[in-house]
């Protein structure tokens, strides 16, 4: 199945590691599920409202796009949101290869949710 790569060193988890890194990662998510990135994008270094990722899901209706980690999204839980509800209301699948998460509906909503209110609780506790 086509889909699209993106990466970000936008967010506190994502700014320290390389793109190189997050790269790999995807790819051997792909290669594990059958997926074939047919284009990967990389925000702008000085771009953190991410308008790409905000592009991709609401200009590519039905695809499946393909994130690093859950932490590659927006850090504002308002900017958070509004992308993950453009996602859901553009029937766009966005896949977490590091979490190996899928956010499809709802269902993959909750579990989103509940890992940004651990991380709340828990944040700089963890390490």
């Amino acid at each position: 199945m086509d889909c699209i790569s993106y990466t970000n060193n936008h967010t506190p988890f994502t700014e320290k590691i390389p793109v190189p890194l997050q790269r790999l990662r995807i790819k051997e998510y792909c290669e594990r599920l059958g997926l074939r990135p047919k284009f990967e994008h990389n925000e702008i270094t000085t771009f953190s409202h991410m308008p790409i990722l905000f592009h991709l899901v609401e200009n590519e209706p039905k695809s499946h796009l393909l994130l690093f980690s859950l932490f590659s999204l927006p850090e504002a839980p308002d900017k958070r949101e509004k992308l993950i509800g453009l996602a859901l209301d553009n029937g766009v699948v966005i896949h977490f290869s590091n979490e190996d998460i899928i956010l499809k509906d709802i269902e993959g909503l909750k579990s989103l949710e509940q890992i940004y209110r651990f991380k709340g609780e828990h944040e700089g506790n963890l390490f």
